[in-house]
């Protein structure tokens, strides 16, 4: 039985990019509860690359590159974008229905991160200049 701090290593979750998706190099859940049901996870955007049809999200300004997932018993959007073509902002929303819950995301050396209750949205992000580093996006619902 596993318990509720219980890390899990889980291989990347492939899945169908369309042109407005972020690149996700790594996707997994961390932890789980004591029935094995996900309960965080993280998200790693290759913000640099292009996308699958050759376009650079870098180089389009204002370009949402936003996903979304439905995971741990609530719906989560997270990705990046560019604002005025040299700074982007990571950010990562979280919703679940009937637990308190986080959405976290960290970029080089800045984080954010917001706890709120059920049925509200959780929305973390930060902003830095274009070369600032990897996205990683979290959710939460312990």
């Amino acid at each position: 039985m596993l318990s509720a701090s219980t890390l899990v290593a889980v291989a990347p979750q492939a899945s169908a990019q369309t042109p407005n998706e972020p690149q996700v190099i790594d996707n997994k859940v961390l932890t789980v509860d004591s029935e094995g049901n996900p309960t965080s996870g993280v998200a790693t955007l290759d913000i640099d690359s292009p996308s699958q049809d050759g376009t650079s999200f870098r180089k389009i300004p204002g370009f949402p590159g936003t996903k979304t997932e439905q995971v741990g018993g609530g719906s989560w959007n997270y990705g990046w974008e560019l604002i005025n073509g040299t700074t982007k902002r990571c950010f990562s929303h979280y919703n679940h229905p009937s637990r308190s819950h986080r959405a976290s995301v960290s970029m080089g050396t800045l984080t954010d991160s917001k706890t709120v209750r059920p049925n509200n949205w959780a929305k973390a992000s930060v902003m830095a200049g274009i070369t600032a580093g990897t996205c990683n996006v979290y959710w939460d619902n312990q």
